[in-house]
């Protein structure tokens, strides 16, 4: 695998593996890892999965508000009469691709 990581995603990372780490040796003092202590940790991170699952599902839907948003704005003469007078009218290519798919939310 050639894939590039920003230092971002590699702390994410890092924090991670040192999580899963730090949860094996507290219950490798609290005892031999038993079938309660696996289940216990299966569920505590089912549970952060989920949680993570809906931030991602709340984070797509402000996206798409926002890009909906936007577009309409865009179409209304009179704001991107607006823009270009406050010389603002300049958008991001990786934005204005977004705005031209047909729907984000598809």
């Amino acid at each position: 695998m050639n894939e590039r990581h920003t230092s971002k995603q590699i702390a994410k990372m890092r924090k991670l593996v040192e999580q899963r780490h730090r949860s094996l040796v507290a219950a490798r003092r609290e005892g031999e890892i038993n079938p309660k202590t696996l289940v216990r940790a299966y569920q505590q991170e089912t549970e952060r999965q989920q949680v993570i699952a809906s931030q991602a599902e709340l984070t797509h839907a402000r996206l798409v508000f926002i890009v909906n948003a936007l577009r309409t704005l865009l179409e209304e003469r009179m704001f991107a009469t607006l823009l270009r007078k406050e010389k603002l009218d300049k958008i991001p290519l990786s934005i204005l691709r977004r705005l031209s798919f047909s729907r984000l939310d598809a």
